[in-house]
């Protein structure tokens, strides 16, 4: 129903009929109550199930893409390496390799946005990474564009993964940019404000925004004065690949990275946007006691090759494959295992001590973390990296300590897995 300034609502009425003493009906009653509020929190419960739902779909996309992308990137760096400059392949083996990272890192955004990345999680002062970003971002936007910075001096601290905290804060300024492109209204003011402050939710917010949660945060605000948005592609605009901008102008990735990434560090993000009024996005970042931490500095090594004895975990073929004939071109003696119970049957038969473990993380029937914890009760001092094309929250589930392993992305090149494989073994 609409009310005389055009608004919509909802209402719950019953209405019954009035009847005098000889049975006619004389009048009609109604009663009704106003239920509008109950019908967009229901709306905003529908709209987070489906992305939870896109987002499951879309990591389980990223991670099957991930196990062959590992495989065409791999051996695509390692042809490339065995041949000189002038090799008439060259320059095709290369233009390969290009077009893998292009695809990784669009299979990582979907991660992203499925919340299923590892963060590197630290204890930053959000208001420092806007000031180191701060040049990049005016060159991002524009000489035409006014960058207004509002920023609490007495903001608090937060542990996010840094690279993470900058791709939020690139994409909603490259939104709001394309936003105010697009706006052709006259006079229209060319501005964007980014605005950071302390903010306790209370159960008031939290009950007017589904998904968020009661406690101490600090926000991260930014808004533009751009074209604006409607109701029905507000409700939209967080889905992968659905995108407003003209054929080959994105992705439609950007914001729903936005999404998965704030999801992931349990924030919250809302968004207000009217057609012609420009639109503000806030984000909330729940505050941490923690003190920051001393940064330690590895020593970088020259070659990283090495002999010892590794226990490759992999259940697809073609990357264990993969894998293994990387190790061995870095000089390193290398024994397969299928998956974990094979492993496990491994080194109960043959009793072998393992210098460390390159164990996939997502595999049928055990997870390589389940294997590494039997493995590390008969051999305690063995190192552990980790690799997977996501983790399905499984790193964080406490079942090793993040003390006890380190982690690598896939797809990942022979450089990085060779550079992974030395920081393992250099700590004490």
């Amino acid at each position: 129903m609409n009310v005389k300034n055009g608004e919509r609502y909802f209402e719950d009425a019953v209405i019954f009929p009035l009847i005098d003493k000889d049975g006619k009906i004389t009048n009609y009653c109604k009663i009704a109550r106003d239920v509008t509020r109950e019908k967009e929190l229901e709306n905003q419960l529908h709209q987070a199930q489906k992305m939870e739902s896109i987002g499951t779909l879309a990591g389980g996309v990223a991670h099957d893409f991930n196990n062959l992308l590992t495989v065409i990137n791999g051996y695509a760096e390692l042809m490339r390496l065995s041949m000189n400059e002038d090799h008439p392949l060259h320059k095709a083996v290369s233009a390969i390799s290009e077009a893998g990272k292009r695809a990784a890192e669009l299979t990582n955004q979907l991660l992203a946005f499925s919340r299923k990345q590892v963060s590197k999680s630290e204890v930053i002062n959000i208001n420092e990474i806007i000031a180191s970003m701060e040049k990049m971002l005016k060159r991002l936007i524009g000489e035409d564009i006014y960058l207004e910075k509002k920023l609490d001096s007495h903001i608090h601290r937060i542990k996010a993964d840094k690279s993470h905290l900058e791709q939020i804060i690139m994409n909603l300024l490259v939104n709001a940019r394309d936003a105010i492109r697009l706006n052709k209204q006259p006079e229209a003011k060319k501005e964007i404000l980014i605005e950071t402050g302390n903010v306790i939710l209370d159960d008031e917010f939290v009950g007017a925004h589904p998904g968020s949660k009661k406690g101490s945060y600090v926000y991260l605000s930014i808004a533009d004065t751009g074209l604006g948005m409607d109701e029905k592609t507000k409700t939209r605009i967080f889905e992968p690949f659905f995108t407003t901008k003209e054929k080959g102008q994105g992705t439609g990735l950007g914001l729903a990275l936005v999404y998965g990434i704030v999801k992931q560090h349990n924030g919250y993000i809302s968004v207000h946007s009217m057609p012609g009024e420009g639109t503000t996005f806030k984000i909330y970042f729940p505050t941490t006691s923690e003190k920051p931490a001393v940064e330690k500095r590895i020593a970088r090594e020259k070659e990283y090759v090495g002999t010892e004895t590794i226990l490759l975990v992999e259940d697809d073929a073609q990357v264990r494959e993969f894998t293994s004939n990387a190790l061995k071109s870095l000089h390193y003696k290398v024994i397969e295992a299928e998956n974990g119970r094979k492993a496990i049957d491994l080194i109960e038969k043959h009793n072998i001590a393992f210098d460390l473990i390159i164990s996939d993380v997502v595999m049928p029937d055990m997870n390589g973390l389940e294997m590494v914890k039997i493995v590390k009760r008969r051999q305690p001092d063995v190192k552990v990296i980790l690799i997977s094309g996501y983790t399905d929250n499984i790193v964080e589930d406490g079942q090793l300590s993040k003390k006890e392993f380190h982690y690598l992305q896939k797809p990942f090149s022979v450089e990085q897995l060779a550079r992974k494989i030395r920081e393992a073994l250099a700590e004490a």
